[in-house]
């Protein structure tokens, strides 16, 4: 009787138990199959594997510049004489052919006299001004156009004996720069030429420790033009921010009567605030 029992609430429990179990069939993903087999024809085809090789020795044999690969391109537009493809490569000649920014621009220079006389007791030193201004710029394939104006102090300090004599210049400079790009993996080297114009607003000098007083330029015989040519260096940054460095080499006369010519070497900061 009791074997009876025991089966008899077997057979009742069965059904309840089976239907609450969860039974979740295998899944099969018809993409998941295709990613597998292209996994496997990619691994063990000899056909794809002599591909690859192929691409990889087309690819290191391919030395040709920029330029000669723009005229491959336009030869087989040519030959395709297809308007569509024709305006769609001529929108990107046209992007790719410059690129103009404005921005501002910070220099700390460090300012002196050369082609001084060798004087006992005299000793021309080195004096820290600074500059700010804006500048303009374009980017033509490997150049850099850069006209800049800028408003800038120029310091000069000469010591004698325990004395010492100061001057202190400000110049409205104009410069039009131009820069050859060495293109980087992250950065880009420049390398260029600077020359550029001054003109003086304003001048004081200061004898040891008197007050400050007044250049006239004319009564000095000073003069306010000023011409100079920069060598430049720099790096140029992903988001086209520029650090340069700059001797810029004095090529007219400070005053009147005398040699004296004035040169400065600059470290420069240029931020981009416009780009079209």
């Amino acid at each position: 009787m009791k074997s009876i029992a025991k089966a008899l609430m077997v057979l009742l429990l069965l059904p309840a138990a089976v239907m609450g179990q969860v039974f979740k069939s295998p899944e099969f993903s018809y993409q998941k199959d295709l990613a597998l087999l292209a996994k496997q024809i990619e691994k063990n085809s000899p056909l794809l594997k002599h591909f690859y090789a192929a691409a990889k020795v087309a690819a290191a044999d391919v030395n040709i510049t920029p330029e000669e690969a723009r005229a491959l391109v336009r030869q087989k537009l040519k030959e395709l004489k297809n308007e569509d493809l024709d305006k769609v490569y001529a929108k990107i000649e046209e992007n790719d052919a410059g690129e103009t920014m404005i921005g501002v621009v910070l220099h700390v220079l460090m300012n002196g006299l050369s082609n001084t006389d060798d004087s006992p007791g005299q000793d021309y030193k080195l004096a820290l001004g600074g500059g700010l201004g804006v500048y303009m710029m374009w980017t033509l394939a490997q150049f850099i156009l850069m006209p800049e104006l800028t408003f800038m102090i120029r310091p000069l300090l000469q010591e004698y004996g325990s004395d010492k004599f100061r001057e202190r210049y400000s110049y409205l400079t104009l410069a039009f720069t131009a820069m050859y790009i060495i293109r980087m993996q992250t950065i880009n080297l420049l390398l260029g030429l600077s020359p550029n114009f001054g003109y003086a607003l304003g001048g004081k000098f200061k004898d040891g420790d008197d007050d400050w007083e007044k250049i006239e330029f004319d009564d000095f015989g000073v003069k306010r033009s000023n011409f100079a040519l920069g060598i430049t260096a720099g790096l140029m940054f992903r988001n086209a921010m520029i650090i340069r460095l700059t001797y810029n080499l004095g090529l007219s006369k400070l005053y009147e009567n005398g040699d004296y010519k004035m040169y400065a070497i600059m470290l420069s900061l240029y931020y981009p605030i416009w780009k079209r």
